[in-house]
């Protein structure tokens, strides 16, 4: 007789709306999260079920649909160019998404996590909101019951699967804190809940579970791998040794050197070390990848408005304004002449009066900071550990990759 095929053990993955979050109109998913669904759907030695909330699902909905309603007024103005009405209403777009959601909620396999509104405790839930406990926020007006109907969602699934880790985990990912307080709090207890922050963790904690090496084994090496890779302060580290941003500049110099459109150059604010995740483990040799963020201000640039004041003109004096400058706040009569090196400045008396400080333009520019982005590259290194004493010796650059360039507007 033949043994029994054992069942392979099961990942419940539940997304946030802010984990798959994208600005266009004609995708549920980020591509980051496409890309990581469809590289984890043919693994045979474990199976994973991805989860969109129900209320994040219609949240996306709503989402996609405002910004196909933002795109209505540029279709009005080619309907008159073409002097033809192409028809398209807020009904048609509405219609058109949701067939759009559909087809990609099946392409991608996802399921829909609906809350048995009959097994909440509405009771409870009152007085959350009331007191402003998790996931609702503190404040004057209560904000948090979509967080709520998630967490009551996320609890229900927990509570009817399997509670052994070798069978069944559950990880839920999500950047607010509010509700994963809450599932924290209501899984407590739970060892086989995990509560993620972010897809960099979702990807290495996938790669821990499809390998070969434990989760402990993982666990106990994974502080010390984001150590060797940077530390601050630290001149001993992989970043510094292998000067991993002029690499990253070396290899992808029309990536690393991108700005926006319509700016004039860029400032450098930030680098970002990310999460270090593991990848995988071949013999003693592990791999791991780590994110770099660089964060940069784009700037337009602009001529420099100089008070008068600086000229050592008095700014309640009026003026007129020489060698093709001009004047930006007049004021009454005055009259001046500076050294050749500066501009010579004579009066209309009686011409001009206002209370506001005086200001000319120059010939300098300043600089008028228009955009913030970031681009985001990969770094995949590995080092050989020590099976006893989980030493990490002979590191190395295995690859660099690009990952996206982002832009928008300050303020946006």
């Amino acid at each position: 007789m033949a043994a029994k095929r054992k069942k392979p053990p099961e990942i419940h993955v539940i997304f946030d709306t802010n984990a798959i979050f994208t600005e266009s109109a004609a995708f549920l998913l980020k591509r980051e999260v496409a890309e990581l669904i469809t590289a984890n759907s043919s693994h045979t030695d474990i199976r994973i079920r991805w989860y969109l909330p129900h209320v994040v699902l219609h949240e996306r909905q709503y989402q996609m649909q405002q910004n196909g309603f933002s795109l209505l007024p540029s279709i009005a103005k080619i309907e008159r160019v073409l002097s033809h009405n192409l028809n398209i209403t807020e009904e048609v777009i509405t219609d058109r998404i949701a067939h759009l959601i559909e087809e990609q909620r099946q392409q991608f396999n996802l399921e829909i996590l609906q809350a048995d509104v009959s097994a909440v405790d509405w009771s409870r839930l009152i007085l959350d909101s009331a007191y402003r406990r998790p996931p609702f926020e503190r404040g004057e007006k209560e904000k948090g019951f979509r967080d709520a109907v998630i967490t009551e969602a996320v609890t229900q699934l927990i509570s009817s699967s399997p509670t052994t880790p070798r069978i069944c985990r559950i990880a839920i990912v999500t950047n607010d804190s509010l509700l994963a307080d809450a599932v924290r709090t209501r899984s407590a207890g739970a060892t086989n809940v995990r509560i993620l922050a972010d897809l960099e963790e979702l990807k290495g904690l996938l790669n821990t579970l499809v390998s070969e090496v434990s989760e402990d084994f993982v666990t106990r090496i994974h502080d010390a791998a984001i150590k060797y890779f940077f530390e601050s302060g630290s001149d001993d580290t992989l970043w510094r040794r292998e000067r991993v941003t002029d690499q990253i500049s070396e290899r992808f110099p029309n990536e690393f050197a991108s700005r926006p459109e319509g700016t004039d150059g860029r400032e450098l604010e930030k680098i970002l070390i990310g999460g270090t995740r593991f990848k995988k483990k071949n013999g003693q040799r592990v791999h791991w990848v780590t994110r770099i963020t660089f964060k940069w201000k784009a700037y337009k640039l602009q001529p420099k408005a100089t008070p008068l004041s600086y000229l050592g003109v008095d700014p309640s004096s009026g003026i007129t304004i020489q060698s093709g400058l001009s004047i930006l706040q007049p004021a009454p009569s005055f009259s001046i002449d500076k050294p050749a090196s500066m501009w010579t400045l004579q009066t209309q008396p009686g011409k001009f009066s206002t209370p506001e400080p005086l200001t000319i333009l120059g010939p300098s520019q300043t600089k008028v900071y228009s955009k913030t982005g970031q681009i985001i590259f990969e770094v995949t290194w590995s080092v050989s550990v020590s099976s006893q004493r989980l030493n990490f010796t002979a590191p190395r650059i295995e690859s660099i990759d690009y990952v996206s360039a982002d832009w928008q507007e300050i303020g946006a």
